[in-house]
């Protein structure tokens, strides 16, 4: 019976979270709450990226998908969209459809205007997308092999 209502708590809680999401798109949809101060960390693999992202993640000041929303970014601007030639997107790419859209989706997601996102593709359209972005960019030491 344990295991049951273990089953129950996790399901109310799944439904509510969906709830919370529609009625916060709801609130967006209405108030048109622009996306505030957003971090942007973006580095190469094995970088500290996900450190990083973590870090900012913790903090109740700034919302956080807890994911790396690399198929968002991807399907915002398709490759194909740019002749399959490159994943980057110059300022004019964003449009203003395009920061409504990021705006409401961090916002229905995290409950905050301020945000903060990992992605090592699509780097170049986040400042466009996301109004009064920061940057924050990892590298990494080349190390000599042994």
């Amino acid at each position: 019976m344990k295991d049951f209502w273990i089953k129950v708590d996790k399901t109310l809680r799944y439904h509510g979270q969906q709830a919370l999401r529609g009625l916060r798109g709801v609130w967006w949809d209405v108030a048109r709450t622009p996306g505030a101060q957003a971090v942007i960390i973006v580095g190469c693999s094995r970088a500290g990226t996900t450190v990083v992202y973590k870090t900012f993640s913790a903090s109740d000041a700034i919302g956080s998908l807890n994911r790396e929303p690399t198929t968002f970014w991807v399907d915002l601007h398709p490759l194909s969209n740019k002749h399959w030639d490159t994943h980057g997107l110059a300022a004019d790419d964003a449009s203003a459809a395009d920061r409504d859209y990021v705006s409401r989706y961090f916002y229905t997601w995290t409950g905050q205007s301020a945000s903060s996102t990992k992605t090592i593709r699509m780097a170049c359209a986040c400042p466009t997308c996301i109004p009064c972005s920061r940057m924050l960019t990892s590298f990494r030491q080349a190390q000599p092999r042994r």
